[in-house]
Order: structure tokens, then C-alpha cells, then sequence
């Protein structure tokens, strides 16, 4: 057989209290976690963008230190 469990009115009104400030904290925690998410979203493809440049910036450095190689080599050819 089953027992039921009786609570006063007022036993289940500060229950429903409670519970009510539960949910909205965990609404606000979620809000805060999703706001932290897109931030974090955010700064990855920051990084990704800073990364892509800097690995454009190596090749054209890397491109230009040939091509000087290059007319060094040329040059120092022509003096023999």
C-alpha cells in the first residue's frame, strides 16, 4: 500500500518558493554559460584569423629572403 506524504499549504508554497529561485538561477547560469560560449567562439576564430596571417606573413618574408638570395647570387656570379 502506498503512504502519501502531506504537506501544509504553506510547506508547499516555500517549497514552490525555493524551487522557483532554483530554476531561476539555473536559468541565469545557463545565460552566463551561453554569453561564455559565443566569447570563447569568438576569440577562436580570432586566433584562427591572427594564425592565417601570420602563416601569409611567413611565406612572404620566406618569398622575399629567396628572391634577395637570389639577386645575391646573380650578382656575385657576374663579379667572377
Amino acid at each position: 500500500m502506498l503512504d502519501l506524504v502531506k504537506f501544509s499549504r504553506n510547506e508547499w508554497e516555500e517549497f514552490l518558493s525555493e524551487f522557483s529561485e532554483l530554476v531561476r538561477k539555473y536559468k541565469l547560469i545557463l545565460t552566463q554559460l551561453d554569453l561564455a560560449q559565443t566569447k570563447i567562439e569568438g576569440l577562436h576564430e580570432r586566433n584562427r584569423t591572427q594564425i592565417a596571417r601570420s602563416g601569409e606573413a611567413i611565406l612572404q618574408v620566406r618569398a622575399a629572403v629567396e628572391k634577395l638570395c637570389e639577386k645575391t647570387e646573380g650578382v656575385l656570379n657576374e663579379e667572377r
